[in-house]
């Protein structure tokens, strides 16, 4: 498929500020460690809308579809 890395930035920036302040040092942390499943995983992640993503961020862990989960979890706790 070929994930562009410049597109994934641009968006992790949101209209949220709160998905913003998860997802920019999410990116900075972790772009250059992820493998290509994970990047595409990543940008499923990021087609959903702001209010979707919040949830799933704020959401317990165990509610969160398992294949979107090692993300998840690295973008909740990339602080």
């Amino acid at each position: 498929m070929g994930i562009h890395i410049g597109q994934i930035k641009w968006r992790c920036k949101r209209g949220m500020r709160e998905l913003d302040y998860l997802l920019l040092p999410f990116y900075e942390k972790y772009i250059d460690t992820l493998s290509e499943g994970s990047l595409e995983i990543l940008s499923e992640i990021l087609n959903l809308t702001d209010p979707d993503l919040h949830q799933l961020l704020v959401s317990d862990i165990g509610q969160v579809p398992e294949k979107f989960r090692p993300i998840i979890s690295k973008i909740k706790y990339s602080n």
